[in-house]
Protein backbone atom coordinates (compact mmCIF):
# COMPACT_ATOMS: atom_id res chain seq x y z
CA UNK A 1 0.00 0.00 0.00
CA UNK A 2 1.15 3.51 -1.12
CA UNK A 3 1.67 6.05 1.86
CA UNK A 4 2.98 8.68 0.73
CA UNK A 5 -0.11 11.85 0.32
CA UNK A 6 -1.49 12.39 -3.51
CA UNK A 7 -0.60 15.57 -5.15
CA UNK A 8 -3.33 18.18 -6.24
CA UNK A 9 -5.44 16.73 -8.71
CA UNK A 10 -5.32 13.09 -7.69
CA UNK A 11 -7.07 10.55 -4.92
CA UNK A 12 -5.88 8.03 -3.19
CA UNK A 13 -7.03 4.39 -4.06
CA UNK A 14 -5.48 0.87 -2.80
CA UNK A 15 -3.20 0.90 -6.32
CA UNK A 16 -2.23 4.63 -5.37
CA UNK A 17 -2.53 7.81 -6.93
CA UNK A 18 -5.03 8.56 -9.56
CA UNK A 19 -6.05 11.21 -11.53
CA UNK A 20 -9.47 13.05 -11.06
CA UNK A 21 -11.89 12.55 -13.79
CA UNK A 22 -13.27 15.16 -15.65
CA UNK A 23 -15.90 18.10 -14.15
CA UNK A 24 -14.15 17.08 -10.70
CA UNK A 25 -10.89 18.15 -8.55
CA UNK A 26 -8.67 17.56 -5.54
CA UNK A 27 -6.40 19.27 -3.30
CA UNK A 28 -3.28 17.85 -1.90
CA UNK A 29 -3.56 14.41 0.34
CA UNK A 30 -7.57 13.71 -0.83
CA UNK A 31 -8.83 10.07 -0.48
CA UNK A 32 -11.12 11.18 -2.72
CA UNK A 33 -12.67 13.51 -6.07
CA UNK A 34 -14.71 16.56 -5.06
CA UNK A 35 -17.75 17.87 -8.35
CA UNK A 36 -17.55 20.72 -9.65
CA UNK A 37 -20.22 23.55 -9.08
CA UNK A 38 -23.02 23.46 -10.83
CA UNK A 39 -21.88 26.08 -14.29
CA UNK A 40 -18.00 24.85 -13.37
CA UNK A 41 -16.07 22.93 -15.09
CA UNK A 42 -12.42 21.21 -15.22
CA UNK A 43 -10.48 18.61 -16.99
CA UNK A 44 -9.32 15.17 -15.93
CA UNK A 45 -6.91 15.45 -12.90
CA UNK A 46 -7.41 19.20 -12.10
CA UNK A 47 -6.67 20.96 -8.73
CA UNK A 48 -9.71 23.35 -9.01
CA UNK A 49 -12.84 24.23 -11.16
CA UNK A 50 -13.38 27.30 -13.21
CA UNK A 51 -16.49 29.04 -14.90
CA UNK A 52 -17.61 27.50 -18.29
CA UNK A 53 -16.80 29.79 -21.24
CA UNK A 54 -19.32 32.02 -21.83
CA UNK A 55 -21.99 31.54 -24.55
CA UNK A 56 -21.92 34.66 -27.25
CA UNK A 57 -23.91 37.49 -26.20
CA UNK A 58 -21.90 37.43 -22.27
CA UNK A 59 -18.46 37.78 -21.52
CA UNK A 60 -16.73 36.46 -18.44
CA UNK A 61 -16.64 38.27 -14.92
CA UNK A 62 -15.83 38.00 -11.47
CA UNK A 63 -19.41 36.34 -10.40
CA UNK A 64 -19.59 34.15 -13.84
CA UNK A 65 -21.07 34.95 -17.16
CA UNK A 66 -22.88 38.22 -17.66
CA UNK A 67 -24.82 39.70 -20.62
CA UNK A 68 -23.26 42.40 -22.88
CA UNK A 69 -25.27 45.55 -22.27
CA UNK A 70 -27.07 47.43 -24.90
CA UNK A 71 -24.43 48.75 -27.96
CA UNK A 72 -21.82 45.77 -27.24
CA UNK A 73 -21.40 42.22 -28.09
CA UNK A 74 -19.18 39.35 -28.09
CA UNK A 75 -18.13 35.79 -29.25
CA UNK A 76 -18.61 32.60 -27.67
CA UNK A 77 -15.87 32.33 -24.85
CA UNK A 78 -15.58 36.01 -24.50
CA UNK A 79 -13.88 37.88 -21.63
CA UNK A 80 -15.19 41.46 -22.66
CA UNK A 81 -17.12 42.41 -24.88
CA UNK A 82 -16.61 44.57 -27.87
CA UNK A 83 -18.30 47.93 -28.52
CA UNK A 84 -20.68 49.00 -31.79
CA UNK A 85 -18.85 51.60 -33.91
CA UNK A 86 -20.08 55.38 -32.80
CA UNK A 87 -23.80 56.34 -34.49
CA UNK A 88 -24.67 52.46 -34.89
CA UNK A 89 -26.20 50.50 -31.82
CA UNK A 90 -27.39 46.98 -30.61
CA UNK A 91 -29.68 45.23 -28.06
CA UNK A 92 -28.60 43.95 -24.87
CA UNK A 93 -26.65 40.48 -25.39
CA UNK A 94 -25.84 41.22 -28.82
CA UNK A 95 -23.23 38.10 -30.68
CA UNK A 96 -21.59 39.98 -33.07
CA UNK A 97 -20.39 43.19 -34.75
CA UNK A 98 -23.71 42.44 -37.49
CA UNK A 99 -26.31 42.84 -35.16
CA UNK A 100 -25.09 46.69 -34.79
CA UNK A 101 -27.02 48.56 -37.10
CA UNK A 102 -27.82 52.26 -37.94
CA UNK A 103 -31.21 54.14 -37.47
CA UNK A 104 -33.53 55.85 -40.49
CA UNK A 105 -32.87 59.56 -40.51
CA UNK A 106 -34.54 61.67 -37.55
CA UNK A 107 -33.76 58.52 -35.14
CA UNK A 108 -30.82 57.70 -33.06
CA UNK A 109 -29.73 54.84 -31.44
CA UNK A 110 -30.51 55.32 -27.44
CA UNK A 111 -29.05 53.30 -24.28
CA UNK A 112 -32.29 51.29 -23.84
CA UNK A 113 -30.86 49.19 -27.34
CA UNK A 114 -33.81 51.03 -29.54
CA UNK A 115 -33.64 53.48 -32.25
CA UNK A 116 -35.46 56.92 -30.92
CA UNK A 117 -36.60 60.16 -32.59
CA UNK A 118 -34.56 63.27 -32.23
CA UNK A 119 -36.35 65.98 -29.90
CA UNK A 120 -37.84 69.15 -31.57
CA UNK A 121 -34.78 71.35 -32.39
CA UNK A 122 -32.84 68.35 -33.10
CA UNK A 123 -31.88 66.26 -36.33
CA UNK A 124 -29.50 63.84 -37.46
CA UNK A 125 -29.52 62.16 -40.91
CA UNK A 126 -29.15 58.39 -41.39
CA UNK A 127 -26.10 55.97 -40.11
CA UNK A 128 -24.69 59.47 -38.77
CA UNK A 129 -21.40 58.70 -36.87
CA UNK A 130 -19.97 61.97 -36.98
CA UNK A 131 -19.30 63.10 -33.06
CA UNK A 132 -17.77 66.99 -33.91
CA UNK A 133 -21.19 68.45 -33.64
CA UNK A 134 -23.10 69.36 -30.68
CA UNK A 135 -25.75 66.35 -29.73
CA UNK A 136 -28.47 65.63 -27.48
CA UNK A 137 -29.32 62.01 -27.26
CA UNK A 138 -26.86 61.26 -30.60
CA UNK A 139 -28.91 64.22 -32.34
CA UNK A 140 -27.60 67.58 -33.80
CA UNK A 141 -28.89 70.58 -32.49
CA UNK A 142 -30.38 72.82 -35.23
CA UNK A 143 -27.96 75.34 -36.73
CA UNK A 144 -28.74 79.13 -35.07
CA UNK A 145 -32.60 80.27 -36.33
CA UNK A 146 -33.81 76.78 -37.43
CA UNK A 147 -35.22 74.53 -35.67
CA UNK A 148 -36.98 70.86 -36.32
CA UNK A 149 -40.35 68.58 -36.28
CA UNK A 150 -40.18 65.92 -33.74
CA UNK A 151 -37.74 63.02 -35.48
CA UNK A 152 -36.03 65.04 -38.45
CA UNK A 153 -33.58 63.54 -40.43
CA UNK A 154 -32.74 65.88 -43.27
CA UNK A 155 -31.32 69.71 -42.98
CA UNK A 156 -33.42 70.33 -45.81
CA UNK A 157 -36.39 69.86 -43.34
CA UNK A 158 -35.49 72.59 -40.92
CA UNK A 159 -37.01 76.01 -41.20
CA UNK A 160 -36.62 79.09 -39.88
CA UNK A 161 -38.33 79.90 -36.07
CA UNK A 162 -42.07 80.47 -36.86
CA UNK A 163 -42.35 79.22 -40.10
CA UNK A 164 -43.96 75.96 -41.11
CA UNK A 165 -41.63 73.26 -41.68
CA UNK A 166 -41.50 71.05 -44.64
Amino acid sequence: MFTDPCVAGKYMTDDGCVDCPENTFSENGASSCTPCSEGMVSGTGSSSCQYEPCQAGNYMTERGCQQCPVNTYSGPGALTCSSCAIGIGSPAGSTSAADCVGCAGGYYYSESGTCTRCPVGYWIPAGDDDTSDTFQAGCRLCPNGKTSSLGAGNENRLSLFGMSML
